[in-house]
């Protein structure tokens, strides 16, 4: 029992010693001119890198829009599918639980596909372009037209 112990704490203690954690997230703004709404988002998130082609992590929503005030928590996983040169392509898949005061709750699960550049050892530029939703208000989301959203990660 002793010998199998040490063996799993040592396989423990290697795949920590190989494990990149990073930390980061967007900021975003935007206002419509004619309707004279804004809309202010702060999403920070964190982390894990499993190995080169998978990742695990989360999003904290936060949103500010002439009106109100929108919550949510997004998990995720994401799969790097493509590499060309520095450049990693990836797609998270994402279940998103969010709520507005006086509405409902909302869910949505989706894709978002997204560009991960290292600018050094670390920090990377992340850009995510697009989705591929739907949501609990029966809400079907397919497109890149308004969902472009760039942030910076600090890797560990």
């Amino acid at each position: 029992m002793k010998k199998l112990f040490i063996v799993l704490f040592a396989i423990m203690m290697a795949t920590a010693a190989h494990a990149q954690f990073y930390a980061g997230g967007s900021l975003g703004f935007s206002s419509n001119g004619n309707s004279k709404s804004s809309v202010f988002s702060f999403q920070p998130e964190v982390g894990y890198v499993i190995n080169d082609q998978f990742a695990v992590g989360a999003t904290l929503e936060l949103t500010a829009f002439t009106g109100g005030n929108t919550i949510g928590f997004a998990p995720y996983a994401r799969y790097n599918f493509l590499k060309i040169g520095k450049v990693s392509i990836f797609a998270d898949g994402s279940f998103m639980f969010s709520k507005t005061k006086n509405v409902d709750a909302v869910w949505e699960i989706g894709i978002y596909p997204g560009l991960s550049l290292p600018l050094n050892e670390k920090l990377s530029l992340v850009a995510h372009v697009g989705e591929l939703s739907y949501n609990s208000g029966n809400v079907f989301t397919l497109g890149i037209d308004n969902t472009i959203s760039t942030g910076l990660y600090y890797n560990f």
